[in-house]
């Protein structure tokens, strides 16, 4: 059976393409890079936020977007690179009223400003729906080495910014980009892999781990650092607080690997102003486990949010 899932798509379209000598980092990662000489690389990183996926017109305009461009703010983060340029596409549905057209152009610039993000061009069609922001994000990194997914080794420390679960509650639509934090965890800490939890933490770190066929990780239940919104939908729909920060999507913040030393370091004293969380080891099981005190340990199966098509109703 053919799995007509985003990632599957994604792996395919990986198996047919070829790149130029100077790709360095191609399909794949949060962002693929591109060496453009002089010692520089430009590290480049799409997406798209779509009413009714990503956003609901109540939402209101200012707030959709404002995410359309923070998302991919947030694969650079997660590069450990910085975010220079943006060109963004919107489809606009064609009764879309001019004030909310214009209100998402000032969530976008409010964003684009905080960053020092510089908005260079892009597109606006209409359509008949639903509406639909794309933004290209390019950065220029200089004395940088973008951090890949596929760096981290047995005995790393698995970390974690912020606090995780029940973004549903609106920090899907608020959270920060954790930028400067990455490149400072790039520049400084020499962290080994990382990538921002779009999907849900569990299914993130997978791909933190699939480049090898043996990598595992042990994730330690109580540190894991669960949100007041997690703990919030827990009384709502009986889901339990852990759950939600292990697998509910768009947190965006940062999963990295790196050293006990450093682990021990980022924990004690943080990132740019933003708390850090070693909540587990990069191990050889080839599985993710959650330990619990006192149990048996579990495997985790990457339940996050996966972008499914080819399938009826």
């Amino acid at each position: 059976m053919v799995d007509d899932s985003e990632f599957d798509y994604i792996s395919w379209i990986k198996e047919q393409t070829k790149h130029g000598k100077n790709v360095l980092v191609g399909i794949g990662d949060d962002a693929s890079v591109i060496d453009i000489g002089s010692g520089r690389k430009l590290v480049v990183t799409t997406d798209t936020v779509i009413e009714g996926v990503h956003c609901r017109l109540e939402d209101g305009a200012v707030l959709i977007g404002r995410k359309s461009l923070a998302v991919s703010i947030s694969d650079l983060a997660a590069m450990g690179c910085p975010a220079d340029y943006c060109v963004i596409a919107a489809t606009l549905t064609k009764d879309t009223p001019r004030d909310f057209a214009d209100d998402i152009y000032r969530g976008i610039r409010t964003i684009a400003d905080v960053y020092k993000v510089d908005l260079v061009g892009g597109d606006v069609t209409t359509g008949k729906g639903p509406l639909s922001i794309t933004t290209t994000v390019f950065g220029i990194a200089e004395g940088l080495e973008p951090v890949l997914r596929t760096g981290s080794q047995v005995g790393d420390a698995i970390c974690v910014t912020g606090s995780l679960g029940g973004s549903l509650r609106g920090k899907h639509l608020r959270f920060e980009p954790r930028l400067t934090a990455g490149i400072e965890l790039n520049r400084t800490f020499q962290v080994t892999s990382m990538i921002d939890i779009s999907d849900g933490l569990v299914q993130d770190l997978a791909h933190l781990i699939e480049h090898r066929a043996f990598h595992g990780a042990d994730i330690f239940a109580e540190a894991v650092p669960v949100s007041d919104d997690a703990r919030a939908l827990e009384a709502d729909d009986g889901k339990s607080a852990l759950e939600h920060a292990l697998h509910d999507g768009e947190d965006f913040e940062l999963c990295f690997t790196c050293s006990e030393t450093v682990a021990q370091a980022l924990v004690e004293g943080g990132v740019c102003g933003v708390s850090v969380s070693r909540i587990g080891t990069i191990t050889d099981s080839g599985a993710i486990r959650l330990l619990k005190k006192g149990e048996a340990p579990s495997i985790l199966s990457p339940d996050g949010y996966v972008h499914r098509f080819g399938q009826d109703g």
